[in-house]
């Protein structure tokens, strides 16, 4: 699991998007707050992109369902 000075990655689920290219949804436990959020990324070449995350409709539907589907959504 990642862990940097922001945040520690709880759970993630990918939805690969094309030319190698991922949307994820994370699970993180921010430090400054103490407290656990959701990150939408856009990951590109295995780096996250400093950008919003762009996605049809149907991608951001599959994204959420397998979030739902794998617990990233679901609390413990």
């Amino acid at each position: 699991m990642r862990d940097t000075d922001y945040a520690t990655l709880i759970s993630e689920v990918v939805l690969p998007l094309e030319d190698g290219e991922e949307a994820r949804l994370e699970r993180i436990r921010v430090k400054a707050l103490g407290q656990e959020e959701i990150r939408l990324s856009w990951w590109k070449n295995g780096n996250i992109v400093p950008r919003p995350l762009d996605l049809s409709e149907d991608a951001l539907w599959k994204l959420i369902a397998k979030g739902i589907t794998d617990g990233v959504l679901c609390r413990p």
